[in-house]
């Protein structure tokens, strides 16, 4: 079975924590960092390459695992690269539109819960997920029988 192609931008703990997230489900081609000191290095068994090399490969996914995302995103979207993921623990494609800027993708979506809650009158919880907000506070995420 081939897997699917995947680039690495971030040659960090948080890159090494995405690595070790995705190698089984993902061929992981190299990494990515724009610190000249890692390009030619190696991380993981996979090199570390400039994002120079990036142009090359516009049809791989290209996950982003560092805390500088809105930097990286922002210098991606202006080499033409359209096929960006944000890791965090599970990860969501990005979609990118001539234009958006990450602030503008990243809108916040707010739902008053008591207000949704009370049209049940019942409600079972089988799973109950709790994800950290980058604030710290933990939303959470439920699904109904």
């Amino acid at each position: 079975m081939n897997k699917e192609k995947l680039i690495i931008y971030g040659a960090s703990n948080y890159g090494m924590k995405v690595y070790l997230s995705l190698q089984n489900q993902y061929n992981i081609l190299f990494f990515v960092d724009s610190d000249t000191e890692k390009q030619g290095t190696v991380l993981l068994d996979k090199k570390i390459c400039s994002p120079k090399v990036l142009s090359e490969y516009k049809d791989v996914n290209i996950i982003i695992g560092s805390s500088y995302f809105e930097e990286i995103f922002y210098d991606l979207s202006k080499m033409g690269i359209k096929n960006i993921l944000k890791f965090q623990d599970s990860f969501c494609a990005i979609p990118h539109t001539e234009g958006n800027s990450w602030n503008d993708l990243n809108e916040n979506k707010t739902i008053n819960l008591g207000e949704f809650l009370k049209n049940f009158e019942e409600i079972k919880l089988k799973t109950l997920t709790f994800i950290p907000g980058g604030s710290g506070v933990l939303d959470y995420a439920f699904k109904k029988l």
